[in-house]
Order: C-alpha cells, then sequence, then structure tokens
C-alpha cells in the first residue's frame, strides 16, 4: 500500500509541472466543459446520490443526510460556481514586485502553484466540483479522499472529469485523482516530501487527525464556535430573522452560529419575541442564569456550553452588558472562525468587526456568509483559522505561493561587498 501510494503522489507530481504551464484560456476551456458536462449528467447524478442517500438512510443523522444530498437546485449551484471560477482572474503568473536592483540586475517576484494537493473530505458529495475546479484554475494537481457515505455521487463526478479531460488533451493524466479507504489515505500522508498541501474539509475532529498523521502543510480550522450579538441598537425583527439563518439554515456546517449573546437592555422584549419565532423555529436553548428569567424553559448553561460546536439545533445563549464584553466573551469562548454583529450603531459595528480577533467577522448579516463562494472566491478548498498562509475561507489565492526571479549580466556578490562596494538601487 506504500507503494501504491508513492505511486500516486509520483503522478500527481508529474501532473502537477504540466498543470503549471497551462494557459488561462486552456483552464478556462477545460471549466467551461466541466459546467457544461455537469448540467447534462444532471439525471445521472442524482441516481448516483440516490443510491447513497438509500444506503445511509437511518444511518446517519438528519443533518448530514441534508449535506449528503444532491438534487437540481444543487446541481444549478455547482454548474454556477464553476462558471465563477472559470471567470476568476488566473491566480498563476502575476507580477507582484518588479525591481531593478542595479543596472543590468533585475527581480521579479511572481505567483506560482503551489503543486500536490491532497483533500479529505466528509459527506459533501459537491467537494468535488469545487475543490477540482479551484485546483485546475490555479494550475496545480490533486489527489482527493471523499467520505465513503457520498462515494457513488463522488465516483460520478470524477467519471465527468474523465471525460472532460479526455476532450481536452492538454490535461495531464492523473491531474486529478481519487483514493478510496483510509488506510490507503494515511499511506499517502506518510509521503510528505511528495505533498505541498494537505486541506481536511469537515469537523474539527478530521482536522486535528490529519494533522497528527502527516508532516505536510495542512490548512484547516479549529471548531466552529461562532457566536452572533444582538446590540441594544438593533431592529429586533431583523436580529431574529439573522439568528434563525445563522442558526438553522444549515446548522451542521461550521459557520453557523452555537452562541447568541444579547445586550441586557433589551434582552425583555428580544426574549418575548424570540419565544414567539421560536415556537415554530424549535431551536434547543441552553440559557444563561440571566437569560433564564425570561426563557424560563430553556435548558441551563454551563460555561463549558460555551465553549462547545454543537452542529445540531442546540443554541447557547447569554446575556452580556456591552459591547466590550461581548468581544471578551467571543475571544475567550469563540474559535476565531466567523462571528457577527448585529446593530445599527455604527461605532458598536466598527468596535465589534475590529477588535473581534476571527478569520470571519459580519455586521448586520448571518454567519453562513462565511463561503469561499458566497464571498466572491468562486468556490473554497476549505477554511482555515491559522494566521499563516491562509485564513478564513480560501480559494484560489490561497492555492499559489511565490518564486523570486533574478536576471542578471554577469553579477557578482564579491563587487558589492567591501570598502569599495557597488549601491544596489532597489529601485520600483
Amino acid at each position: 500500500m506504500a507503494n501504491e501510494a508513492r505511486r500516486t503522489l509520483l503522478a500527481a507530481k508529474a501532473a502537477a509541472r504540466k498543470m503549471a504551464q497551462l494557459s488561462t484560456e486552456q483552464k478556462n476551456q477545460a471549466l467551461e466543459s466541466f459546467a457544461v458536462r455537469v448540467q447534462a449528467n444532471a439525471e445521472v447524478l442524482i441516481k448516483a446520490n440516490e443510491k447513497d442517500l438509500k444506503a445511509h438512510q437511518g444511518k446517519i443523522s438528519a443533518a448530514l443526510m441534508n449535506r449528503l444530498e444532491l438534487n437540481a437546485a444543487k446541481i444549478e449551484l455547482i454548474t454556477k460556481m464553476i462558471l465563477g471560477v472559470r471567470d476568476l482572474e488566473d491566480p498563476s503568473g502575476k507580477i507582484l514586485q518588479h525591481m531593478e536592483l542595479d543596472t543590468g540586475l533585475e527581480l521579479v517576484k511572481k505567483t506560482v502553484p503551489l503543486g500536490v494537493l491532497v483533500v479529505v473530505f466528509e459527506s459533501r458529495p459537491d467537494v468535488i466540483p469545487q475543490i477540482s475546479s479551484l485546483v485546475l484554475k490555479s494550475g496545480n494537481a490533486v489527489v482527493l479522499k471523499g467520505g465513503s457515505e457520498a462515494k457513488n455521487t463522488n465516483a460520478a463526478f470524477e467519471k465527468i472529469w474523465l471525460e472532460t479531460a479526455k476532450e481536452h488533451r492538454f490535461l495531464p493524466a492523473k491531474w486529478v485523482q481519487q483514493v478510496g479507504g483510509r488506510d490507503e489515505f494515511r499511506s499517502l500522508l506518510q509521503h510528505h516530501d511528495l505533498i505541498d498541501l494537505v486541506i481536511p474539509r469537515g469537523s474539527n475532529a478530521l482536522v486535528n487527525a490529519v494533522m497528527k498523521q502527516t508532516k505536510a502543510p495542512v490548512l484547516g480550522h479549529a471548531e466552529g464556535i461562532c457566536s452572533m450579538f444582538i446590540h441594544d441598537s438593533a431592529i429586533l425583527a431583523t436580529a431574529l430573522e439573522l439568528v434563525i439563518d445563522a442558526k438553522l439554515q444549515s446548522p451542521s456546517t461550521c459557520n453557523a452560529i452555537e452562541t447568541l449573546l444579547v445586550h441586557n437592555s433589551i434582552a425583555k422584549e428580544f426574549f418575548s419575541l424570540f419565544h414567539d419565532v421560536n415556537d415554530e423555529a424549535k431551536i434547543k436553548v441552553l440559557a444563561c442564569p440571566r437569560t433564564r428569567k425570561f426563557l424560563k424553559k430553556a435548558g441551563k448553561a454551563t460555561d463549558k456550553d460555551f465553549f462547545k460546536e454543537f452542529g445540531d439545533d442546540r443554541l447557547a445563549i447569554k446575556i452580556v452588558d456591552s459591547v466590550e464584553q461581548a468581544i471578551e466573551h467571543i475571544n475567550t469562548h469563540g474559535s476565531h472562525h466567523t462571528d457577527a454583529i448585529v446593530a445599527q450603531d455604527a461605532q458598536a459595528c466598527a468596535e465589534f468587526c475590529n477588535n473581534v480577533d476571527s478569520a470571519t467577522v459580519l455586521s448586520n448579516a448571518s454567519t453562513r456568509f462565511a463561503d469561499g463562494y458566497r464571498l466572491g472566491l468562486g468556490a473554497e478548498v476549505g477554511v482555515s483559522t491559522s494566521k499563516i498562509h491562509a485564513r478564513g475561507p480560501a480559494g484560489l489565492e490561497s492555492l499559489v505561493t511565490t518564486k523570486f526571479i533574478v536576471t542578471g549580466e554577469g553579477q557578482v556578490v564579491s563587487d558589492y561587498i567591501g570598502d569599495r562596494a557597488k549601491a544596489f538601487k532597489h529601485r520600483p
């Protein structure tokens, strides 16, 4: 298995060298063909997905079943996403700096693809078209490991890419590959000398497990302990709508809120409205002692509950007395992922957005906007709470790095050292 894993990565490495040479026009042609084929194969994809859904009915949670399902609306969105990536600026080959070091000695700093990516993801079949589109546009190669829950859907997407590659011969063989079992994936991770970046798409447990198994760089996120703060200047009807969307639109995702903070001066009015709305919404509330005076049927929230990513319909609620308290709570209990404020007070919004130490911060918008496609990145390869290389939803710009190219006319360093050293110009 170790030999097989190494052969897979060596093939990816060879493909990556060729991918780096593709023109923007070639990349866009392939992406457009892929989008057309995805739409044309909608029925095939849905039938493959139905096999996955049937195989896991009753075996996984309703939230995971929702993420696993592929329907016509999702396929339409995937098609738009692929075309969106096509329309983005090519991130590779951009000149970031051009400097004259001295007469006849010039420096160019440019962007180049990372090389070989290894991506592991859980039960989300839309990840393959997302990742592969971004990988192609950035000029990289990728080895994918999808969740077994979506194996039939993943195989159907892979087949569409193989058909697209036959149409466009400039795409090298093995630029996108898929591995099956966990043992095979673990074996891949041991060959860190052939991997430029590992991207785990899934839970914090998955990210941590991958980090422990490889010496290769890993782009991942901490738990999605996201919060929303309702300021006393908020329009309460708007606030309620944002809370419902941020918690229930897709509760298993890492950018759904797990904590709600409410300013004490509006608590009575807000919770009266929340109580009525929640009769239909059915959010399971865990509340601090001050909140339970208004929501008497709520469960008791311990301090530990404010450190949890529930990933379901549970929500921990706490009353705070100021913007400063809300910021302190989030920076202490949160995971620096995504947090939001609802307020009409511009100064409060600015203070919150400037001082909350998270990868994505929003004012008067749902945390569910913290997504590569929605933020105009075309799609996302993952989310990072790291402050090195990439932070927040990671798109095309996170799949390239830089290199320096120096062009001279026979210059030697010795001429720039000593009593008679020549001076550098360092002129842009």
